[in-house]
Protein backbone atom coordinates (compact mmCIF):
# COMPACT_ATOMS: atom_id res chain seq x y z
CA UNK A 1 0.00 0.00 0.00
CA UNK A 2 0.87 3.70 -0.71
CA UNK A 3 1.83 4.73 2.99
CA UNK A 4 3.45 7.82 3.13
CA UNK A 5 2.86 8.91 7.25
CA UNK A 6 1.24 7.28 10.26
CA UNK A 7 -2.38 6.77 9.73
CA UNK A 8 -4.67 5.59 12.64
CA UNK A 9 -7.61 3.35 11.87
CA UNK A 10 -10.82 2.53 14.61
CA UNK A 11 -11.15 -1.64 14.59
CA UNK A 12 -13.29 -3.69 16.74
CA UNK A 13 -11.36 -4.47 19.72
CA UNK A 14 -9.15 -2.17 19.38
CA UNK A 15 -10.16 1.89 19.92
CA UNK A 16 -7.19 2.53 17.92
CA UNK A 17 -4.80 0.66 15.24
CA UNK A 18 -1.78 3.06 13.93
CA UNK A 19 0.23 2.02 10.96
CA UNK A 20 3.39 2.95 10.32
CA UNK A 21 5.79 2.39 7.27
CA UNK A 22 9.27 0.79 7.08
CA UNK A 23 10.74 3.09 4.92
CA UNK A 24 14.81 3.22 3.29
CA UNK A 25 15.18 6.34 1.44
CA UNK A 26 12.24 7.24 -0.56
CA UNK A 27 10.90 3.52 -0.81
CA UNK A 28 8.49 1.83 1.68
CA UNK A 29 9.72 -2.13 2.06
CA UNK A 30 7.25 -2.79 5.07
CA UNK A 31 4.46 -1.70 7.79
CA UNK A 32 4.28 -1.92 11.18
CA UNK A 33 1.10 -2.36 12.97
CA UNK A 34 0.59 -0.24 16.49
CA UNK A 35 -2.40 -1.39 18.39
CA UNK A 36 -3.96 0.86 21.71
CA UNK A 37 -6.26 -1.43 23.55
CA UNK A 38 -6.94 1.49 26.12
CA UNK A 39 -10.15 3.66 25.46
CA UNK A 40 -9.47 5.83 27.76
CA UNK A 41 -6.30 7.39 25.37
CA UNK A 42 -5.82 8.07 21.89
CA UNK A 43 -2.20 8.11 19.29
CA UNK A 44 -1.17 11.40 19.98
CA UNK A 45 0.97 13.72 17.19
CA UNK A 46 3.85 12.75 19.59
CA UNK A 47 3.29 9.26 19.37
CA UNK A 48 2.69 9.31 15.62
CA UNK A 49 5.99 11.27 15.05
CA UNK A 50 7.71 9.06 17.11
CA UNK A 51 7.14 5.85 15.87
CA UNK A 52 7.77 7.55 12.21
CA UNK A 53 11.01 8.02 13.87
CA UNK A 54 10.60 4.07 14.60
CA UNK A 55 9.53 2.83 11.17
CA UNK A 56 12.64 4.71 9.21
CA UNK A 57 15.28 3.54 11.50
CA UNK A 58 13.62 0.32 11.24
CA UNK A 59 13.18 0.45 7.76
CA UNK A 60 17.12 1.41 7.14
CA UNK A 61 17.56 -2.03 9.12
CA UNK A 62 15.73 -4.07 7.91
CA UNK A 63 16.92 -2.85 4.10
CA UNK A 64 20.77 -3.46 5.19
CA UNK A 65 19.85 -6.51 6.26
CA UNK A 66 18.35 -7.80 3.03
CA UNK A 67 21.40 -6.59 0.96
CA UNK A 68 23.94 -7.98 3.34
CA UNK A 69 21.94 -11.73 2.34
CA UNK A 70 22.03 -10.65 -1.35
CA UNK A 71 25.77 -10.03 -0.92
CA UNK A 72 26.62 -13.07 0.86
CA UNK A 73 23.99 -14.93 -1.48
CA UNK A 74 25.92 -13.92 -4.65
CA UNK A 75 29.40 -14.98 -3.05
CA UNK A 76 28.64 -17.93 -2.99
CA UNK A 77 26.32 -18.91 -6.19
CA UNK A 78 26.99 -18.07 -9.73
CA UNK A 79 24.91 -14.93 -10.86
CA UNK A 80 23.70 -16.18 -13.85
CA UNK A 81 22.45 -19.92 -13.41
CA UNK A 82 22.05 -19.77 -9.28
CA UNK A 83 24.08 -22.39 -8.50
CA UNK A 84 27.17 -22.73 -6.16
CA UNK A 85 29.94 -21.23 -7.73
CA UNK A 86 33.33 -23.15 -8.39
CA UNK A 87 34.57 -22.18 -4.89
CA UNK A 88 31.64 -22.46 -2.96
CA UNK A 89 30.91 -25.92 -3.83
CA UNK A 90 34.60 -27.15 -3.21
CA UNK A 91 33.68 -26.25 0.27
CA UNK A 92 30.28 -27.14 0.93
CA UNK A 93 31.57 -30.61 -0.50
CA UNK A 94 34.66 -30.91 1.01
CA UNK A 95 33.02 -31.76 4.17
CA UNK A 96 30.41 -34.24 2.87
CA UNK A 97 33.88 -36.02 1.14
CA UNK A 98 35.66 -36.11 4.95
CA UNK A 99 32.18 -37.57 6.48
CA UNK A 100 31.45 -40.13 3.89
CA UNK A 101 35.66 -40.91 4.12
CA UNK A 102 35.11 -40.62 8.26
CA UNK A 103 31.29 -43.06 8.05
CA UNK A 104 32.53 -45.28 5.05
CA UNK A 105 29.68 -43.88 3.00
CA UNK A 106 29.06 -44.16 -0.63
CA UNK A 107 29.68 -40.72 -2.31
CA UNK A 108 29.68 -39.71 -6.15
CA UNK A 109 30.34 -36.81 -8.48
CA UNK A 110 29.37 -36.06 -12.05
CA UNK A 111 30.55 -33.67 -14.22
CA UNK A 112 28.77 -32.49 -17.03
CA UNK A 113 29.58 -30.88 -20.24
CA UNK A 114 27.64 -29.10 -22.93
CA UNK A 115 28.85 -30.54 -26.29
CA UNK A 116 30.15 -28.09 -28.89
CA UNK A 117 28.60 -25.25 -26.72
CA UNK A 118 30.88 -22.58 -28.84
CA UNK A 119 28.56 -23.48 -32.05
CA UNK A 120 25.78 -22.59 -29.86
CA UNK A 121 27.00 -18.97 -28.71
CA UNK A 122 29.09 -18.39 -31.97
CA UNK A 123 25.58 -18.93 -33.73
CA UNK A 124 23.05 -17.53 -32.04
CA UNK A 125 24.55 -15.33 -29.39
CA UNK A 126 26.23 -15.20 -25.96
CA UNK A 127 22.92 -14.24 -24.57
CA UNK A 128 21.35 -16.88 -26.35
CA UNK A 129 23.84 -19.04 -24.68
CA UNK A 130 23.16 -18.32 -21.33
CA UNK A 131 19.16 -18.82 -21.76
CA UNK A 132 20.48 -22.53 -22.43
CA UNK A 133 22.98 -22.67 -19.73
CA UNK A 134 20.48 -21.56 -17.42
CA UNK A 135 17.75 -24.20 -18.78
CA UNK A 136 20.33 -26.72 -17.72
CA UNK A 137 20.90 -25.33 -14.14
CA UNK A 138 17.22 -25.87 -14.11
CA UNK A 139 17.00 -29.31 -15.46
CA UNK A 140 19.87 -30.36 -13.01
CA UNK A 141 18.22 -28.70 -10.25
CA UNK A 142 14.43 -30.82 -10.98
CA UNK A 143 16.53 -34.22 -10.47
CA UNK A 144 18.47 -33.63 -7.45
CA UNK A 145 17.34 -34.29 -4.24
CA UNK A 146 17.61 -31.26 -1.40
CA UNK A 147 21.05 -33.04 0.32
CA UNK A 148 22.46 -32.98 -2.78
CA UNK A 149 25.06 -29.97 -4.22
CA UNK A 150 24.87 -28.47 -8.23
CA UNK A 151 27.93 -26.06 -8.78
CA UNK A 152 28.80 -23.95 -12.36
CA UNK A 153 32.27 -25.49 -12.67
CA UNK A 154 32.76 -22.73 -15.56
CA UNK A 155 32.19 -22.15 -18.56
CA UNK A 156 29.56 -24.78 -19.90
CA UNK A 157 30.93 -26.63 -17.43
CA UNK A 158 28.76 -27.99 -14.27
CA UNK A 159 29.38 -30.02 -11.13
CA UNK A 160 26.98 -32.40 -9.27
CA UNK A 161 28.24 -33.73 -5.85
CA UNK A 162 25.68 -36.85 -4.44
CA UNK A 163 25.87 -37.54 -0.73
CA UNK A 164 25.06 -41.49 0.34
CA UNK A 165 24.90 -42.58 -3.22
CA UNK A 166 27.35 -44.85 -5.16
CA UNK A 167 28.21 -44.85 -8.62
CA UNK A 168 25.99 -47.22 -9.84
CA UNK A 169 22.62 -44.95 -8.54
CA UNK A 170 24.53 -41.85 -9.68
CA UNK A 171 24.79 -43.34 -13.02
CA UNK A 172 20.76 -43.22 -12.99
CA UNK A 173 20.81 -39.66 -11.85
CA UNK A 174 23.42 -38.83 -14.89
CA UNK A 175 21.23 -41.30 -17.57
CA UNK A 176 17.97 -39.00 -16.35
CA UNK A 177 19.54 -35.72 -17.03
CA UNK A 178 21.09 -36.23 -20.44
CA UNK A 179 18.30 -38.06 -21.55
CA UNK A 180 16.15 -34.98 -20.70
CA UNK A 181 18.69 -32.52 -22.17
CA UNK A 182 19.11 -34.46 -25.75
CA UNK A 183 15.24 -34.97 -25.80
CA UNK A 184 13.80 -31.76 -24.85
CA UNK A 185 14.73 -28.25 -25.93
CA UNK A 186 15.48 -25.38 -24.51
CA UNK A 187 13.52 -22.29 -24.69
CA UNK A 188 15.52 -19.20 -25.52
CA UNK A 189 14.11 -15.79 -27.24
CA UNK A 190 15.94 -17.62 -30.70
CA UNK A 191 13.76 -20.28 -30.11
CA UNK A 192 13.89 -23.70 -29.18
CA UNK A 193 17.90 -25.23 -29.63
CA UNK A 194 18.72 -28.71 -28.89
CA UNK A 195 22.02 -29.68 -27.15
CA UNK A 196 23.96 -33.04 -26.19
CA UNK A 197 25.22 -33.24 -22.69
CA UNK A 198 28.25 -35.49 -21.76
CA UNK A 199 28.94 -36.87 -17.96
CA UNK A 200 31.62 -38.35 -16.42
CA UNK A 201 31.09 -39.96 -13.07
CA UNK A 202 33.57 -40.85 -10.11
CA UNK A 203 32.62 -41.37 -6.31
CA UNK A 204 33.47 -43.49 -3.22
CA UNK A 205 31.50 -46.75 -2.84
CA UNK A 206 31.70 -47.09 0.93
CA UNK A 207 35.58 -47.49 1.15
CA UNK A 208 37.09 -47.86 -2.23
CA UNK A 209 37.36 -45.02 -5.17
CA UNK A 210 35.79 -45.94 -8.44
Amino acid sequence: PDLESGEVFIRNGFQQILLIPLTAGRKTIGIVSVFMRSRGRIFTDRDIALAMTIGQQAGVAVQNAILYEEVQRLAIHDPLTGLYNRRAFFEQSQREVERAVRYHEPLSVLMLDLDHFKLVNDHYGHLTGDQVLQGLAQTILRQLRISDLAGRYGGEEFVILLPVTPPGEAYKVAERIRHLVDTVPFQTDKGEIKVTLSIGISGIDGTTII
